[in-house]
């Protein structure tokens, strides 16, 4: 089961994040973003 609010709001972060940071700094941030999510350890280990 999917937390719909909660996935509306990872998206809107991860939206916000476009207005805040530059192309060349954005790779960077939203990897950052990523690993803190649920499971994001895997994703920092790139599986």
């Amino acid at each position: 089961m999917v937390d719909k609010n909660q996935v509306i709001k990872i998206a809107q972060n991860l939206l916000a994040l476009t207005y805040n940071y530059s192309k060349k700094e954005l790779p960077t941030v939203i990897n950052n973003f990523l690993t803190e999510l649920p499971g994001g350890e895997n994703w920092r280990l790139g599986k």
